[in-house]
């Protein structure tokens, strides 16, 4: 454009023709906006890279700044599910370290020579495991901080639970046939009947409190609330969630979503507790042996190892009036859930790979009186170079006489499934060897338990299989629950095994070969053959 210029006043028949000169001002149009585009990328990547935070950790910012702005004008207090009340306190981004300190550790160096030679070493994946903090914060508090409109609605036993109303039953042999009945029926309740509902947004929430503290104010004066109910119902309409948008379809400061750059908030908010709730709500309910096993003392100090989302652990400790309980799972959303969930004094939950427990000082201290255990040896015992350890750390935590209490799955659980998963595998071209490998269970024998436990120290007081039949949770609209929600879920790292083109085609051979098996001709209800393997071993 620059030599076009200088070259102005000679002859038209010197320069370019008029096309070539369209397309000259065309791609200059062009070339100046994809400039100013990567310009401003460059302006925000700059920024990011000196606050040491991506796009969505800083919606977790002004989503927090959102909370903080509520509770301002509400006492220091949100409402959460079921009533209950949140103190939303401020809180510091915690991987925020300083500029220089920001940009060496996004760029990989210390050395500002190396963050512009194209052959520097690439960081390591290690680097991107474990991040240094500020340390502004206490440790041990979790980013992004508790939000109301995030945590999960109590689920109905955990309600109903009242220690108060322990041990108060009638002796009367038809008082307890009644009670044992009704807890039978109980049990298998269809989650189908729990409906899962999404919060409204805020204000919405806050203008109906408003709306109905006002007519209780004004009913004995004979207030007609008619009309202003039409004027915030079509109001309500108006803002309410749209399908797809997530809970209460928040949005940053510039009006976008998570959901425009690609990011599926309904997993982020719901994915993994969901879908194990679906699939395996009943793993928490079926648990009245084990826990008379654990039989928990008031005073008890007590670890449960693979707590998942923590209402069984909770459920403990609403028993352990003077005692603690610390649940340790390696799920970070199991953790941050239990910890949203349950807020107990005496119950707390700590991230932690249950393989190697002895990872977590407080864990293996000496001074716990039982470890507990349920539904989660299976998956924490997979692999043989690790069992050992667990066992040696469980032995370790625990004090002199103190008691290992536990159930999980036994030889033969699931062998339908397992089997049939495995032979769809090998059909669809996975290697026997392979298919076997991605396994994420493993079901012993009792004798082999008993072996084990021995070997580690425990005296055996008891270890033994029992075949329960246990029937899968309905089958939901979008594929959770159900045996196929089930195969999804707990078959996940088998499933892995193929293209992720293929699997729901595998997951699809799976049930339709299941069908018959798993099937009751009464009901059409799903029956998977559960084997539990418990036992009680304590430290000599």
């Amino acid at each position: 454009m620059y030599h076009l210029w200088t070259q102005r006043e000679l002859p038209s028949y010197f320069g370019p023709s008029p096309m070539l000169l369209f397309g000259l001002f065309f791609m200059t149009a062009l070339n100046s906006v994809v400039v100013f585009a990567l310009f401003v990328l460059l302006l925000r990547t700059l920024w990011c890279l000196g606050a040491n935070t991506t796009t969505i950790e800083g919606w977790e910012i002004e989503r927090h700044e959102t909370l903080l702005r509520r509770a301002k004008y509400l006492g220091g207090v949100l409402e959460g599910p079921n009533g209950a009340k949140v103190r939303i306190t401020r809180q510091e981004y915690p991987w925020d370290i300083g500029i220089f300190s920001n940009i060496a550790q996004g760029m990989g160096s210390w050395n500002p020579l190396a963050w512009f030679w194209p052959f520097s070493f690439t960081p390591s994946i290690e680097s991107g495991l474990e991040f240094e903090d500020n340390g502004l914060e206490a440790p041990g508090t979790t980013w992004p901080p508790p939000d109301p409109d995030r945590m999960f609605r109590m689920a109905p036993t955990e309600r109903a639970y009242d220690p108060a109303n322990a041990f108060t039953h009638s002796m009367d042999p038809d008082e307890f046939y009644k009670r044992q009945q009704a807890d039978q029926t109980r049990r298998f309740v269809a989650t189908d009947t729990l409906e899962l509902r999404r919060r409204q947004p805020f204000h919405i929430r806050y203008d109906q409190k408003n709306v109905q503290k006002r007519r209780d104010e004004d009913y004995a004066y004979g207030t007609d609330y008619e009309s202003g109910n039409e004027e915030h119902d079509e109001k309500e309409d108006q803002w309410a969630t749209k399908p797809g948008e997530g809970e209460e379809g928040w949005r940053n400061s510039e009006g976008e979503r998570l959901n425009d750059f690609g990011v599926d908030e309904d997993v982020e908010f719901y994915d993994e507790d969901e879908a194990y709730s679906k699939a395996a709500g009943f793993v928490p309910k079926l648990t009245t042996t084990v826990l008379s096993y654990l039989s928990p003392k008031p005073t008890d100090k007590i670890l449960d190892i693979g707590c998942g989302d923590g209402p069984l652990t909770a459920q403990i400790a609403a028993s352990l009036t003077e005692g603690h309980i610390l649940g340790l799972d390696a799920s970070s959303s199991f953790i941050n859930t239990a910890q949203e969930k349950h807020t107990s004094s005496n119950c707390t939950f700590k991230l932690q790979d249950c393989r190697r427990i002895a990872q977590c000082a407080e864990a293996v201290d000496g001074s716990w009186d039982k470890v507990f255990s349920n539904a989660a040896l299976h998956w924490i015992l997979r692999e043989p170079s690790t069992r050992d350890a667990v066992f040696k750390d469980i032995y370790a935590a625990l004090k002199p006489g103190g008691t290992f209490v536990f159930e999980m799955g036994g030889k033969g659980n699931v062998e339908a499934v397992h089997s049939t998963i495995l032979s769809v595998l090998v059909a669809n071209g996975v290697p026997i060897s392979t298919a076997r490998e991605a396994s994420p269970w493993f079901f012993p024998s009792d004798t082999w338990m008993t072996q084990q436990l021995q070997k580690s120290g425990f005296e055996v007081e008891k270890c033994y299989l029992e075949y329960r039949p246990t029937k899968c949770t309905a089958k939901s609209a979008d594929g959770s629950g159900g045996l196929e929600g089930w195969v999804k879920l707990m078959g996940a790292e088998m499933l892995a095994a193929v293209e992720e083109s293929k699997r729901q085609d595998i997951v699809k051979q799976v049930c339709d070969i299941l069908e018959t098996v798993v099937t009751r001709e009464e009901d059409g209800s799903q029956w998977l053959n559960y084997v539990r393997l418990r036992a009680i071993a304590r430290k000599i």
